[in-house]
């Protein structure tokens, strides 16, 4: 090797130190022979070792994502079960309520009251407020029955709907508008299941559904306003159901007169609410 700069030989040169040495005629440091390979060789290793650090980066970023996404999902899950949950105890409280109504009057409360020219006065969620849970019954106390639902003081009301009446996930319950309504006989303005309460004699006749009451989110319907599922002589509702009548997975929920909850797919709500209990 020989000193760029002067040209002196080999013998000029100092001991090579770190791939370099120094000319002793000039002073010019000179970069020994294979010192630049090696420099090439880290850089070779050093692109090696970026591709595996990539990988890992990018399985730890996906894995925290699926654990993410995963908890998530699991978070939702339980969320939409306690509203369910939640519904489920609304039911059993307006059951509880129609129970301690029919121990106390013998039977259960009228659907809807009419006066004597067959307008609608009150609905049986009103009727079965002094048997709700105490917040909820004090509002009875506030009620006129000696004029309808509607009237000029009960209409005041109208927007101080009790917590029983109001499934969480219905989302146009708000503070006025039912998600539970009955099903009722049109004939009689009773239940159209008939249920008799505490020691009642037998039910009047044969039962026209199973149920005393659905959930029907997004019912529009003011909870003091005497308007439910009414159903026919031939057994059949006398307006058209809803398309849609609870947000549940798997389906809208029912109360049946033993305080049973079912839950009905909601391609079975408008088939079940007819059914006969024999049928």
């Amino acid at each position: 090797m020989a000193c760029p700069r002067c040209g002196a030989d080999s013998t000029s040169l100092l001991p090579a130190v770190g791939g370099r040495t120094v000319c002793r005629r000039c002073g010019a440091s000179v970069v020994t022979a294979g010192a630049e390979p090696a420099a090439s060789a880290t850089v070779v290793e050093q692109r090696r070792r970026a591709p595996v650090a990539t990988i890992v980066l990018l399985i730890v970023v996906v894995l925290f994502s699926c654990l993410y996404l995963g908890g998530r999902i699991a978070i939702r899950a339980l969320e939409a079960r306690m509203r369910r949950d939640e519904c489920e105890r609304q039911l059993h409280k307006i059951s509880v309520a129609l129970q301690n109504y029919a121990d106390e009057n013998g039977v259960y409360p009228p659907a809807v009251t009419r006066d004597a020219t067959g307008r609608p006065l009150h609905s049986w969620r009103v009727l079965i407020l002094p048997h709700l849970e105490k917040a909820d019954a004090e509002l009875h106390k506030e009620y006129h029955y000696d004029e309808p639902w509607d009237g000029p003081h009960n209409r005041e009301l109208a927007s101080r709907m009790p917590g029983t009446y109001r499934c969480p996930e219905d989302p146009g319950a708000g503070d006025s508008y039912t998600s539970y309504v009955a099903i009722v006989d049109g004939a009689t303005g009773e239940f159209a299941a008939y249920p008799a309460g505490g020691s009642n004699a037998p039910p009047k006749k044969t039962p026209m559904t199973k149920y005393l009451v659905v959930e029907s989110a997004e019912s529009g319907i003011n909870w003091m306003e005497p308007k439910d599922i009414t159903l026919g002589s031939n057994g059949q509702p006398t307006n058209p159901l809803p398309d849609h009548f609870g947000y549940h997975v798997g389906g809208s929920l029912a109360l049946k007169e033993d305080d049973e909850k079912v839950v009905l797919p909601d391609d079975q709500v408008a088939k079940a609410i007819v059914a006969k209990p024999g049928g």
